[in-house]
């Protein structure tokens, strides 16, 4: 699970990056001020170069470049997530299941159908670095042999900007379903809106259902800035601070959710097939958050997720903090002792918890 928390981590520090950016215009702005305050104390040599020097940085800061490398960025920053995380997740699906007919009817409609615009124009394909005789060999395997490992480039592949709605076009296409549904009673869309709007936990989740695709309407105003910058059509640019205070922090939400949802279908198929290992009854449970517990042969470490099944419902837990003896701690290196762990969603007692044991 650790490459999908990776890539997480990726993204976060991508759109750190732009933040960074983004004050540093901010930053030349306030200078390009000072500058103008303290002319009046300047020489005439030392007030020609000041005059260049703030001639040049106002061009630079109101520059279209800047707006427009900011946007292309972060929209960058995300397909780039998305197609990394949807490619691991088949990579993955194909490592614990056996034949081409366990996979999702969605995943082999989308692959029958991109053989087949394949093989009528493969000019289209020519990125994927795939060719006529691999693509028949693979279908025929695949549909007469029951082989699983299919071309995961046909499946991930994605028409279109990904606007929410093309985002869960391509979650169903690898496989997941009922995709809408999942993404908009996921903890991390309702702590998005807690957070930035106030709503108290047990009123967020009618919010959201209220509002259903406007839900995501940020990610959908950055593909239609990102489409204009594309085409030289932005007539009136977003606040800067608007980005970094709202599309950014939207988007490290909304891709922890995307993270979050593929792992819980991942741990869901690994429950099923009895490759998770389970842990001893819980010990206690702390304000619906901390996990007492003891740890078996987890050695698990923060940041990792684990697994909790109650009622035909599979939830999938990040840990974010771990303690031993109340000190914190950032790794369990020993076996078989008690731990407190907290979790990023609401738990209880009677839950069956679960862990991936990565040495085998």
């Amino acid at each position: 699970m650790r490459q999908y928390i990776a890539q997480l981590e990726k993204i976060e520090s991508k759109l750190e990056q732009i933040c960074l950016f983004i004050d540093s215009i901010e930053i030349q702005k306030k200078v390009i001020l000072e500058i103008r305050k303290n002319n009046e104390d300047l020489s005439n040599m030392e007030m020609t170069n000041t005059i260049k020097i703030k001639s040049y940085m106002e061009a630079l800061v109101n520059s279209e470049i800047q707006y427009n490398a900011i946007i292309i960025s972060i929209y960058g920053c995300f397909e780039n997530f998305l197609d990394e995380m949807s490619k691991l997740y088949m990579e993955s699906i194909f490592e614990y299941t056996e034949y081409y007919s366990e996979l999702s009817i969605n995943s082999r409609n989308k692959y029958i159908q991109k053989v087949g615009e394949f093989l009528t124009n493969p000019q289209r394909f020519l990125r994927m670095d795939i060719d006529t005789k691999g693509v028949v060999e693979n279908a025929y395997n695949c549909l007469c042999g029951n082989e699983v490992n299919i071309f995961t480039p046909l499946i991930t592949a994605h028409g279109g900007n990904l606007k929410y709605g093309q985002v869960c076009l391509l979650l169903k296409d690898i496989g997941i379903e009922d995709v809408n549904n999942k993404i908009l009673h996921n903890e991390y869309i309702k702590r998005w809106y807690m957070d930035r709007d106030g709503y108290a936990y047990d009123m967020v989740q009618q919010y959201i259902n209220d509002l259903g695709e406007n839900a995501f309407k940020i990610l959908d105003e950055l593909v239609d800035e990102r489409n204009k910058v594309a085409h030289g059509n932005v007539e009136q640019r977003k606040a800067l601070n608007l980005i970094k205070e709202e599309t950014i922090p939207f988007l490290k939400y909304f891709s922890r959710e995307l993270c979050d949802i593929v792992i819980g279908e991942l741990y869901l198929l690994m429950y099923g097939k009895n490759i998770l290992k389970p842990f001893e009854n819980a010990i206690d449970v702390i304000n619906n958050y901390i996990l007492c517990i003891n740890s078996g042969k987890s050695f698990l470490r923060k940041g990792d997720y684990i697994f909790a099944y109650f009622n035909n419902i599979g939830i999938p837990l990040k840990i974010e903090s771990i303690e031993i003896d109340r000190i914190s701690i950032e790794n369990i290196n020993s076996e078989n002792i008690n731990v407190g762990i907290k979790v990023d969603k609401r738990i209880k007692k009677e839950y069956e918890f679960f862990y991936f044991d990565i040495n085998e």
